[in-house]
C-alpha cells in the first residue's frame, strides 16, 4: 500500500510538471538533439519447388544536432548508420548478404503549432555517404546520395524532452567507387520508412 501511494505521488508530480512546463522548446536560439531509430524484421517464402526462405533485417540510427535559427525553424547536421542483412536458404543453397551504410549531411525542419504539446512538422534531408556490401568473399563499395522528405509530429513531455514519430520518403542513388569497373552498377531506389525517436531541447 505504501509503495502504491509513493508511486501515485511520483506520477502525479510528473504529470503536473509536464502540464505546467513552459513549452518554448522551438524558439529561436534553442539547441535541438534528435535521435531516431528504425527496425525492420521479415521473412519471405518463395513460391518455388525448393521452398526457398528469405530472412531479412534492417536497423538504422539517425542523430540530428541543430539550432533553431528562427522560431520553429531547425537547421541541423545529421549522421546516419544503417545495417542490413539478408539470408537465403533452401535444400541446396544457402547464402548471406550483409550491408553497412554510413551517411552525413544536412537537415531542415519547420515545426508548426508552437503553443501545443503535440507539434506537426515537415522537413527535408540531404546526405552523402558510403555503402559496403559483402556476399561471401565478395565485397562491393558504392557512393551514396540520399534526399528525403519527411513529415511527422513531436509530443513534448516536458520543457526538455519529447517523443518524435514520423514518415519519410527517400530517394537513394548508388554509384560504383570504381568508374572503370566492368561490373559497375549505378542505381536509384525509393524507400518508405517510419521513424520513432527521442528529442531534446537545450
Amino acid at each position: 500500500m505504501k509503495t502504491a501511494k509513493v508511486f501515485s505521488a511520483v506520477l502525479l508530480a510528473f504529470l503536473f510538471f509536464a502540464s505546467t512546463a513552459v513549452f518554448a522548446q522551438t524558439e529561436k536560439g534553442k539547441i535541438i538533439v534528435d535521435v531516431d531509430f528504425g527496425l525492420h524484421l521479415g521473412a519471405t517464402e518463395l513460391d518455388d519447388d525448393l521452398d526457398t526462405e528469405v530472412d531479412h533485417s534492417k536497423f538504422d540510427t539517425e542523430l540530428f544536432t541543430g539550432y533553431m535559427v528562427i522560431d520553429n525553424l531547425l537547421v541541423a547536421a545529421v549522421l546516419k548508420v544503417e545495417s542490413n542483412s539478408v539470408d537465403i536458404e533452401n535444400e541446396y543453397y544457402k547464402a548471406k548478404t550483409s550491408e553497412s551504410l554510413f551517411m552525413a549531411g544536412a537537415h531542415a525542419r519547420y515545426i508548426f503549432m508552437p503553443e501545443n504539446k503535440l507539434r506537426p512538422y515537415v522537413g527535408v534531408t540531404a546526405m552523402f555517404g558510403t555503402d559496403k556490401e559483402e556476399a561471401g568473399e565478395v565485397e562491393t563499395k558504392h557512393g551514396i546520395f540520399h534526399i528525403g522528405l519527411d513529415g511527422g509530429a513531436i509530443y513534448w513531455v516536458n520543457e526538455r524532452f519529447g517523443i518524435d514519430g514520423g514518415y519519410r520518403l527517400s530517394k537513394i542513388s548508388h554509384s560504383s567507387d570504381d568508374a572503370n569497373a566492368e561490373d559497375r552498377t549505378d542505381m536509384d531506389s525509393m524507400q518508405h520508412s517510419l521513424t520513432l525517436g527521442a528529442i531534446f531541447s537545450f
